[in-house]
């Protein structure tokens, strides 16, 4: 059964074999940039063009993925028509069997998106989650805007939830200034400035962890952070965990495990998680 919090990683942008769109992305807003990288960096177009945008993942030949969500990040720059850009109405999330997609199956739909609640500490991302699909191997994210204009957005997460499959038996909320830059006086002080805003760490354990799942969350969530570094934590019903925010984007500080008792399918896991901002 699927639990209250659950957490997203690069899963299948970080997969594919290839990611592409029907329309040419700017040189210093390249598509790449959807993929991962700091929470501030854009793909955009490089042109108004006034037809849907696809971007389509093929995970390659004999590979394929299920997926139960989508995240845009910074999808408040999407509903942003400021300047000619963005003012995005729908969003659709399709998969197919081969990259042609000439038979897809939509899996998801949003035809309100330009009135789309948003989420997080600043009101700044969205989520749509849908029952677990059918694995295939190429994903297609359709984005429809009415206007002749640009397009910007943040990282997309795709694919399915990590899932620990027991509720954290611990958890620690905190709210505090991040670190900003430092200055060497003539005195020979260091003066460390802090940013306006404070950010959410937060720290939980989930026990018992069996055997499969501790594997799995290193090898899909810790070893990626190297290369595709942040994820989002999400809860589905109880809000508490996140302190109602019900969506955060994190990097992930630590990660530990421990086996308790010296039995097999019976660990501890307990990691730590601090908001990033962009």
């Amino acid at each position: 059964m699927t639990t209250n919090l659950l957490i997203s990683y690069s899963d299948i942008p970080r997969r594919a074999a290839a990611i592409t769109s029907n329309h040419t992305f700017a040189d210093l807003y390249p598509l790449e940039n959807i993929i991962s990288g700091r929470r501030g960096l854009r793909a955009g177009l490089a042109a108004g063009i006034n037809a849907d945008t696809y971007i389509d993942m093929d995970m390659g030949s004999g590979n394929t993925a299920t997926c139960d969500h989508i995240i845009i990040s910074r999808a408040d720059v999407l509903l942003d028509n400021v300047g000619g850009k963005n003012d995005v109405t729908a969003v659709y999330v399709k998969g197919d069997t081969t990259t042609a997609f000439s038979g897809p199956t939509t899996y998801y739909t949003d035809a309100s998106f330009s009135t789309a609640t948003l989420y997080g500490p600043r009101s700044h991302d969205y989520i749509g989650t849908f029952a677990t699909s059918a694995a295939k191997r190429a994903w297609r994210i359709q984005i429809t805007k009415d206007d002749t204009n640009l397009l910007y957005n943040s990282q997309i997460y795709l694919g399915t939830f990590f899932d620990f499959g027991v509720e954290p038996v611990e958890y620690t909320i905190e709210r505090k200034h991040r670190v900003g830059t430092s200055y060497r006086a003539s005195s020979g002080a260091v003066h460390v400035g802090r940013a306006a805003d404070e950010v959410y760490s937060f720290e939980f354990s989930w026990a018992p962890v069996s055997d499969a799942i501790l594997a799995s969350f290193f090898e899909n969530v810790v070893k990626t952070q190297r290369h595709h570094p942040g994820v989002f934590l999400y809860t589905a019903t109880n809000h508490q965990f996140l302190d109602d925010q019900r969506l955060v984007h994190c990097r992930l500080v630590d990660a530990q495990s421990r086996n308790i008792g010296d039995k097999s399918n019976y660990h501890e896991v307990r990691a730590t998680f601090e908001e990033v901002v962009g």
